[in-house]
């Protein structure tokens, strides 16, 4: 009994407290958190603010997978969660980079990895909503988790449509080679991290 409200106190305070250091980063950062993917231009510049973003975004990533995963919260497995996703992401962006600066196309790999990185954060509203109504409605979690899933699926499509849509020119002139990037450094690093992730859960 003692760790179960201890466990639900931890992801209160973990849940809540990210979404007030939201708002806070909102007061500073007057401009849309997904403004880089809004505005009609090449040219976008990252500040700091979205790498503090990036963190609760994982943060709370975290804490969906964990929770939906085991049905219930628990802390270290919601950290090893985010250790992993941080490292994935780290690792995934610095082959992105070093195979674009192999073929030359350098320029093109930082104006998607930065719109990517921005298009995650402007999904934190809604992964915070998520882990409320997963958290605190036991009943109808699977529901939540269903609905979740079909909203992540079609986010995540708007999202590379959203940044695919800007650069349709160069990608029509070299479709195999885009084809190609897409499942070697996209689609087969994010399935088998999602093996290993769900191994390292169930274990």
């Amino acid at each position: 009994m003692f760790e179960e409200n201890y466990s639900q106190d931890i992801i209160t305070l973990l849940i809540f407290g990210s979404f007030i250091i939201f708002f806070l980063l909102k007061k500073f950062e007057k401009k849309s958190i997904i403004d880089g993917v809004l505005i009609k231009t090449d040219i976008i510049k990252l500040p700091l603010f979205n790498f503090y973003y990036l963190i609760l975004f994982i943060l709370n990533i975290s804490i969906f997978i964990s929770v939906v995963k085991k049905e219930v919260f628990n802390l270290n497995e919601t950290a090893i969660i985010a250790l992993y996703l941080l490292l994935f992401i780290f690792g995934q962006s610095l082959s992105q980079l070093f195979i674009a600066w192999t073929f030359n196309f350098i320029k093109l790999i930082n104006y998607y990895l930065k719109q990517k990185i921005i298009l995650a954060n402007g999904f934190l509203i809604f992964i915070f909503l998520i882990n409320v109504s997963v958290t605190y409605t036991q009943d109808y979690q699977y529901v939540f988790f269903f609905l979740s899933l079909i909203f992540i699926t079609f986010y995540i499509i708007f999202s590379f449509l959203k940044i695919l849509s800007k650069h349709k020119k160069i990608i029509s002139k070299n479709l195999f080679y885009f084809i190609l990037y897409l499942c070697t450094l996209e689609i087969i690093p994010l399935f088998f991290f999602y093996k290993f992730l769900m191994g390292e859960i169930q274990s």
